[in-house]
């Protein structure tokens, strides 16, 4: 993609048509500090470090599964990830604003391989999300160990005594 590219107008074209697929940021200051190790925006940089940005994002990209397999496996209404061949290929946080969103990115940079901070979509019940490529394994479940259980309602069993016990039913109760 990159190779027949020459001017700084056009590698800025491309980020920004990438940045409209993600609907975010997908080369923020965060990010660009990580592949390059300079605090910029991506607007900064010049037109080599434009190329090195977007080179590392189409690796990652070019590691992408090609399947059909793939599968949404939430875990609490702020965590999800999605899998292709049953392993993870990007994870999904939510936060409820942007501040912990920025602070959270802060934290897991160091363990992933991408990050992006937009609005949250329809995945997630939170105002923000941390999408996330290439998390860690062991970073991943010490999230994961961090989230609240789900709460699944107790069920009891009520028999149906008018039909001499034939049917059951069961209901939900409040008590655990």
């Amino acid at each position: 993609m990159l190779g027949n590219l020459h001017t700084k107008a056009q590698l800025h074209h491309i980020i920004k048509q990438i940045n409209q697929r993600q609907q975010a940021n997908a080369f923020s200051s965060l990010m660009v500090k990580k592949v390059l190790g300079v605090e910029k925006s991506w607007k900064q940089l010049n037109k080599a470090e434009l190329r090195q940005l977007l080179e590392a994002w189409e690796q990652l990209m070019a590691k992408c599964p090609q399947t059909k397999d793939w599968k949404t496996v939430k875990t609490s209404d702020h965590l999800l990830s999605v899998t292709a061949n049953g392993h993870r290929w990007v994870d999904y946080f939510g936060l409820a604003s942007w501040t912990l969103a920025q602070e959270f990115a802060t934290e897991i940079l160091p363990d992933c391989q991408w990050l992006l901070i937009r609005k949250s979509g329809k995945r997630l019940n939170a105002s923000m999300e941390c999408k996330v490529w290439g998390l860690a394994a062991d970073k991943y479940q010490s999230l994961v160990d961090r989230e609240p259980a789900q709460s699944i309602p107790a069920m009891i069993l009520v028999y149906d005594a008018a039909n001499g016990g034939k049917y059951q039913t069961y209901i939900k109760s409040a008590a655990s």
